[in-house]
């Protein structure tokens, strides 16, 4: 029975320890997440980004490195650095325009996130609402259609000159495209009566 107990102990240890491997940036501090950022090694950046990102709006210090993130050469930085600013929300304001251009990315993973995060920090509607209405249009990943129709429900009254395309969306044969306009059309509305009341 000890022997058991001591056998079990050490494989704890032994996988707590493999898991401080697996993430050699946990519990660093924002100044040596933001550094790593510009580590050489692809893996430890998107780790970097991850980590800033589960502390969402405190992260807002790191924003300028996250949007010189955006335009590194890894798909996973990119994708990686968008989501965080969507974490970090409002504070992540000056990031619109560096995710306004990883909408047009060629990889469909970024270009989601990037409308995911957009919606996140919902800031400058006049700007994002009609690129993310022709997002939905147009883009030809189902994925990135559908967070752009969830992103522009995000915006919720300030979307309403996308209702529009939201109407269109709904006559498409994507069912998941449907739902998600569907939802967006709904909050707009919601939020649109709020107001008029």
């Amino acid at each position: 029975m000890w022997t058991l107990r001591v056998a079990l102990a050490g494989v704890i240890v032994l996988a707590g320890a493999t898991a401080q491997a697996q993430q050699p940036l946990a519990g660093k501090s924002m100044a040596e997440l933001t550094a790593a950022l510009k580590d050489k090694d692809a893996k430890t950046r998107t780790t970097a980004a991850m980590e800033l990102g589960r502390l969402g709006p405190k992260a807002a210090p790191a924003v300028p490195a996250l949007i010189e993130a955006l335009k590194d050469a890894d798909v996973k930085v990119r994708n990686r650095a968008a989501e965080t600013l969507g974490a970090v929300g409002l504070a992540a304001k000056s990031a619109v325009p560096a995710l306004m251009q990883a909408l047009k990315d060629k990889e469909a993973d970024v270009r989601e996130t990037a409308c995911e995060a957009l919606g996140d920090i919902g800031v400058e509607p006049k700007t994002v609402v009609p690129v993310l209405a022709e997002m939905l249009a147009k883009d030809p990943d189902l994925n990135v259609r559908c967070a752009a129709a969830n992103a522009l429900g995000d915006f919720k009254a300030e979307a309403q000159s996308a209702v529009p395309a939201l109407k269109e969306a709904l006559k498409k044969k994507d069912p998941l495209v449907q739902d998600a306009a569907a939802g967006a059309l709904k909050k707009i509305n919601d939020a649109s009566r709020k107001i008029g009341s």
